[in-house]
């Protein structure tokens, strides 16, 4: 039997700003829970492990390095981190997988499973959306779609409002995003808005995600993944990760994109196929980001083209950049990148109907 309520802890989820370091705010991070809607912002959500506010602090120092090396600085830096309460981030996630279609075993040990699948049904019950998704709805979405007062706002004014916002996320914070998208869309049906428009102003969110531990395509926003063939802590995360980490050794840095979402991906970033999950890659001046593969290397390059491009543009509040505009830079070739992407999706595809044929 389920258990109620009462004897269920819920999800939260608490946001930080990155501010000047002050007696006030030592460690350069302010709580708060409203946002300016004309300010651009970039929000972080971070993996499962953001659980204090000095992790989803390292998040904002991470990226604001990045941003502030290449002299992008007038926008505001938002960082979450988690209390997951009664949820188990892993059910989490693998039920985002099971509402797309996806077959998920929690355990291939029975005994596990079966007391997985009470844990996630019991989750199930008690809290259908994550409040994590909730609340950052209410803060970063809800009041650029209705005034204080309830009333909808016009289109142009929530397109512009929308366009000053971009969504960056590590791991686990791909499956906040997913429920965030699955939750925006139920809010907005409610006000009253077309489907015509909740598709107009979702596919006005940019999202930048890394190493997303949700489903890389049909995503609800304007998404562009960046992930390693050989990261295990994604395996089964789509249709081609088999084959993809299977063949990881043959895969140059390459682009998958279509109506479906974007993808960055390369076989590995590190020589000893090790924390390909991290993040920590990304400050390119770092210790870290010269252990990379030249191939890993070029990956990251293309994602820190991407942030940077996403912010610059949230600032100009002008119209979304171009998947080209977002990821070509002084290290990266975009049509490089379609090209290896195009060629190795028709041998994937031939490979795939071959074995088919022979019962695979």
């Amino acid at each position: 039997m389920t258990q109620s309520n009462t004897d269920y802890c819920p999800s939260s989820i608490r946001i930080i700003k990155r501010v000047p370091r002050s007696d006030a705010y030592p460690h350069g991070a302010q709580t708060i829970s409203r946002i300016p809607l004309t300010r651009p912002s970039l929000l972080l959500l971070g993996g499962g492990a953001t659980v204090r506010s000095r992790d989803a602090n390292y998040y904002a120092s991470l990226i604001q390095e990045i941003l502030y090396t290449n002299n992008v600085r007038d926008f505001d830096l938002y960082s979450a981190h988690y209390n997951f309460g009664d949820r188990i981030p892993g059910l989490d996630r693998a039920n985002v997988f099971r509402q797309m279609g996806y077959t998920i075993k929690l355990s291939y040990y029975p005994p596990d499973n079966d007391r997985l699948e009470l844990k996630l049904a019991r989750m199930c019950v008690n809290e259908p959306i994550p409040h994590t998704a909730i609340r950052t709805f209410n803060i970063f979405i809800r009041p650029r779609l209705i005034t204080r007062d309830n009333r909808l706002r016009d289109m142009d004014t929530i397109l512009k409002y929308m366009r000053r916002l971009r969504i960056w996320t590590h791991s686990h914070g791909g499956a906040v995003i997913h429920y965030m998208g699955d939750y925006m869309r139920q809010e907005m049906s409610a006000m009253g808005f077309t489907k015509y428009e909740i598709d107009l102003v979702c596919k006005n969110l940019l999202v930048i995600g890394h190493a997303p531990t949700a489903p890389m395509f049909y995503n609800t926003f304007y998404h562009i993944n960046f992930a390693s063939c050989s990261d295990t802590v994604m395996e089964n995360v789509n249709h081609m990760s088999d084959y993809l980490s299977t063949n990881a050794a043959n895969v140059t840095p390459m682009y998958f994109g279509n109506r479906l979402g974007n993808l960055i991906t390369t076989g590995q970033f590190r020589p000893d196929y090790t924390r390909e999950h991290d993040a920590r890659y990304l400050a390119q001046n770092s210790a870290e980001y010269q252990t990379l593969t030249d191939e890993g290397k070029l990956v990251f390059d293309t994602e820190c083209n991407a942030i940077i491009t996403a912010v610059k543009s949230a600032i100009d509040g002008s119209k979304l950049p171009s998947v080209r505009e977002m990821l070509d830079g002084p290290s990266v070739d975009f049509d490089t990148l379609r090209k290896n992407g195009t060629r190795f999706y028709q041998i994937m595809l031939n490979d795939i109907r071959i074995n088919r044929k022979r019962g695979k």
